[in-house]
Parts: C-alpha cells; structure tokens; sequence
C-alpha cells in the first residue's frame, strides 16, 4: 500500500481528464511540479497518479511530466523527486513510454502488483535492477562481482541508475546505500 500522502492526482491538480498538447503542459507544469514539491517535502519518491485521465499524448508528457525528472529541491538540501506513476491506462502509458524513449529515460509503473519499467531500458538495466532487488539497500562493493562486474563499474551504474530516478540514494557514512525506488514507499 502506497503512502497516499506523497501522491499527486494528476486530475485535480489540472482539473481535467484530457492532457493534451504542449501549450496545456506549459501551463500544467508549475501546479504539477509545486504540488509535487508539497507531497513530497522530504524529496525522493512522489507518486504521480493518472485516476481519471482518459488521454494523454506524449508532446503534454514532454513538456509537462518529463520535467519532474530533474527537479532536485536544492534549496531545502533535499533528494530529487523520483516520480512512479501510478493508475495508468496502457494507451496512456503507449504516450508516456514514447516520451521516455525519446529522452532516453524510464519510469517506474505501479500496475497491479507488479511494478515494471517503461522507456528506453536495456537487458544489462533491468538484470541490474534485479540485482539490486535482492540486496537492497546496497553499495557498489555489496555488488561487486556479480556477472564480473567490478567495484568501480557498479558504482557508475548505480550512480546513472539513480540520474535516471529508478533508483534511490542515501548517504550511510562514508557508504552510498541504493534501493529500487518504487521500493521506497
């Protein structure tokens, strides 16, 4: 069960059920990212959901949801968001996952039980994941010499894994501790 507080109704915060266009997403994105913000005052994970939104096309993903992948609330000294979606049809998530492709990104998608990745995601990503999945938390040396993978290799893995919010990070010590993000809640 999710955290209902660290979620965004994508319907109430735009007030209606057809996203559409980059004009709409230009004016959509402040009120997505500050509702955003307010949800997850901590940083990390903030659940983006899609109840009650029948169309979206990939120009309004582009322009209005893309962006959340690089807000860092730097000012607070908090993580980034790590957006997962949440309550999406698959011909919405057909646009979402174009969107993705085209920034070489991915997502988490909470469907059903079963979380799963949409985007621009590899073999070699998704068997890293899993990895990670059973060691979690873990560090670069907690997984260093699974597949061969050496120390240094894994922290840079871990470190593009987490550029691209499919992964959380947080500081033990010295130590840079990873998790699957959509775990995190």
């Amino acid at each position: 069960m999710t955290d209902m507080t660290k979620r965004v109704f994508l319907r109430e915060v735009t007030d209606r059920a057809s996203l559409a266009g980059r004009p709409a997403a230009l004016l959509d994105r402040p009120k997505i990212e500050e509702a955003a913000l307010a949800k997850a005052s901590d940083g990390g994970w903030v659940v983006v959901d899609f109840e009650g939104i029948a169309v979206m096309t990939a120009s309004y993903f582009d322009a209005g949801l893309w962006p959340l992948w690089g807000v860092v609330p730097r000012d607070r000294g908090l993580d980034a968001l790590h957006p997962v979606l949440a309550n999406i049809g698959q011909d919405v998530i057909d646009d979402v996952a174009i969107g993705l492709r085209e920034h070489g990104g991915a997502a988490w998608v909470l469907t059903g039980d079963a979380p799963r990745l949409i985007g621009k995601v590899d073999d070699g990503t998704r068997r890293l994941l899993a990895a990670l999945e059973q060691r979690e938390p873990a560090t670069a040396a907690d997984l260093e010499g699974l597949d061969s993978i050496v120390r240094t290799a894994w922290s840079n893995r871990l470190a593009a894994l987490y550029d691209q919010r499919l992964v959380r990070r947080q500081k033990d010590g010295k130590r840079l501790l990873y998790s699957v993000s959509w775990r995190s809640f």
